[in-house]
């Protein structure tokens, strides 16, 4: 996101410049790239030339919440800590209570982290 939004107003980058300079596998790009086209973070033209952009009036509207969760979903807030998939708030793990608390402050922190235009 930060590649693209420093790159310019419409400025169309194809996914082997991007992964290249980010020294990101191409494919796991692309995939990265195709969640944040579907829920409209960025924009993008197919085909021969194609690629991906941010478009100028979406920076102001773009917030890190919206980016975390077309690529991850709000499992980042919502999981256990030690990836226990039995843990709740009737049955913690040791570190429920403690991390439980991280996730909310990290909830509230990407909701107001806004990129600028």
């Amino acid at each position: 996101m930060v590649y693209l939004a420093t790159a310019g107003e419409h400025q169309l980058m194809p996914i082997s410049s991007i992964s290249k300079s980010l020294g990101s596998p191409k494919a796991y790009t692309a995939k990265i790239l195709q969640l944040l086209a579907a829920k409209n973070i960025v924009a993008s033209i197919k085909g021969n030339g194609g690629g991906y952009f941010i478009e100028k009036k979406m920076l102001a509207k773009i917030f890190l919440s919206d980016i975390v969760e077309a690529i991850d979903g709000d499992s980042i807030y919502t999981a256990c800590g030690l990836g226990l998939k039995e843990c709740s708030n009737s049955n913690p793990c040791p570190l429920h209570e403690h991390f439980k608390k991280i996730r909310t402050d990290l909830r509230l922190m990407c909701e107001k982290l806004q990129s600028k235009n």
